[in-house]
């Protein structure tokens, strides 16, 4: 979901009709592909992809605050209101993939279960009382 957000991020100011190349139109453009980049690997690696999701969720703010940062008579409500819009979906998404941990409600309920100790499941020790 969030490399569409992404996708869609890059694409907006075609899709929405911005003012031409202004700078709000590329600035939209680049926190696109760099969030769709981000929000495209989140996935079962969460060590390698943790921080992705939290420069991600970094991206989305900008987007959101961007048509009163960027230089240029950039405030049109189209403009506000697409990024606003887009950025508070994107900021969601981020913080939701930032937030979820190995060993989760999700992970115990699909039978993934993380042994922190570091040695085999109870079920599998030896030399345990019964054997």
């Amino acid at each position: 979901m969030g490399l569409v957000t992404g996708t869609y991020l890059a694409a907006s100011p075609w899709i929405v009709g911005f003012n031409g190349l202004s700078s709000i139109t590329v600035s939209t453009l680049i926190a696109g592909i760099a969030y769709a980049l981000f929000m495209g690997g989140v996935g079962r690696g969460f060590d390698r992809t943790h921080s992705k999701a939290w420069a991600a969720a970094i991206i989305a703010l900008w987007v959101i605050i961007s048509p009163w940062c960027v230089a240029g008579d950039v405030s049109t409500a189209r403009t506000i209101t697409n990024n606003v819009i887009v950025g508070l979906i994107g900021l969601v998404l981020a913080l939701a993939a930032a937030s979820m941990r190995p060993g989760s409600r999700l992970d115990r309920s699909q039978g993934k279960t993380e042994n922190r100790a570091g040695g085999l499941g109870s079920s599998q020790r030896t030399g345990g009382p019964g054997q």
